[in-house]
């Protein structure tokens, strides 16, 4: 019964088949907004910042992990660069301020280059997991062309 519950709830609901995300958006997940966490919290967040964006650029199979991680920092660039989206929390807004002076335009295309990786064809976990959702694809597709616009501002 316990199993039948679940594929129903797995077809009414497909979002909640990705354990700790209830939306779409780079902070939308908890793998994330632990990393958020552990960047105010550190004492040099500009190394945790540039790992976890050049992580994906590692090869092989990326955890989806790895990749939200890599797609939450490909955001702040965007929030650095002035080309975010919208509204974000107290937290990643404070996050941002204290990066900016520390990140160069060269952020930009490592950026860029997380964001393609990991909504890739091949070797993104996290692809895999949102590959039905056209909102995913529609949010990291938005993500793309705002870091884009970023280069020209």
């Amino acid at each position: 019964m316990y199993k039948l519950v679940s594929l129903i709830g797995l077809i009414l609901f497909p979002f909640q088949a990705i354990a700790g995300a209830w939306g779409v958006g780079a902070f939308d997940n908890d793998t994330a907004l632990d990393w958020v966490s552990e960047l105010s919290d550190s004492d040099n967040p500009l190394v945790l910042f540039k790992s976890a964006i050049d992580a994906p650029s590692i090869g092989g199979y990326i955890d989806a992990d790895i990749c939200s991680n890599a797609i939450a920092a490909s955001e702040i660039v965007a929030i650095v660069f002035n080309a975010s989206s919208g509204e974000y929390s107290k937290v990643i807004l404070k996050l941002a301020k204290s990066l900016k002076p520390q990140l160069s335009k060269e952020a930009v295309p490592r950026a860029e280059k997380a964001v393609a990786i990991c909504s890739g064809e091949s070797g993104s976990e996290l692809k895999q997991l949102w590959n039905e959702s056209k909102e995913w694809s529609a949010y990291v597709g938005g993500l793309q062309h705002r870091l884009k616009s970023a280069l020209n501002k």
